[in-house]
């Protein structure tokens, strides 16, 4: 039966439009069936939570920033048990003005439970001169606001990459497109870690660069 289901979900790769290649990215652990995993951090139930993505420890305001802290919350929402993610405009406006360290005021002037940190560094998205593929060191963290700085759950992606074999050569796509693939998948393995989720799904991935748009 799983292995039907994954036959199913990388035709549907295969017949994608360019316009749902992210969309489709995001939820391929959902369109293959198996065994779920359980959520690692089960405390964001019933809670408001606020996103906080920094490239290289400082800025949210970068595209690499709005990219994931806008894919983690639209995961979050769309799988997470009763989270109630907080506007990832209305996150900035509040960073931008406290600055991204003061974990504390950040989330008592958004009225958030809980905060979770998502920092990006030596984001690289080619090996060599003709290939796409991404890497990145990525660490998450989460805090209880009512408890100051102190973390409650961590976890760490160093070296986390995509396509995790070969790459995806320059004259099939683009670098923004490319771009949005790498951070998409990085996202969902980002937020997963806060719901169910079928880990089966990871099989796929790398063939769904196949549905990625041309220049």
């Amino acid at each position: 039966m799983i292995a039907q289901r994954m036959l199913i979900a990388l035709l549907v790769i295969g017949t994608v439009s360019s316009t749902g290649c992210i969309t489709l990215i995001s939820n391929l652990l959902w369109v293959i069936g198996g065994n779920e995993a359980p959520a690692e951090f089960k405390d964001l139930q019933d809670k408001r939570v606020a996103v906080v993505v920094t490239s290289d420890g400082s800025g949210t305001s970068d595209a690499t920033s709005i990219v994931m802290s806008r894919q983690i919350a639209s995961l979050l929402t769309k799988h997470g048990k009763k989270i109630e993610v907080l506007n990832p405009e209305e996150v900035d406006r509040v960073v931008r003005d406290v600055g991204p360290g003061d974990v504390s005021r950040i989330g008592s002037r958004l009225k958030a439970d809980y905060l979770m940190a998502v920092d990006i560094q030596n984001l690289k998205l080619k090996e060599g001169q003709t290939l796409y593929r991404g890497v990145c060191d990525c660490s998450l963290s989460v805090y209880k606001v009512s408890e100051g700085d102190q973390i409650v759950f961590a976890k760490d992606f160093p070296q986390f990459a995509y396509p995790m074999t070969g790459g995806v050569h320059i004259t099939e796509t683009n670098e923004a497109t490319f771009r949005g693939m790498y951070l998409s998948v990085l996202a969902n393995r980002v937020a997963r870690n806060f719901y169910r989720y079928d880990p089966t799904g990871d099989v796929g991935l790398d063939a769904a660069t196949a549905s990625l748009p041309s220049n």
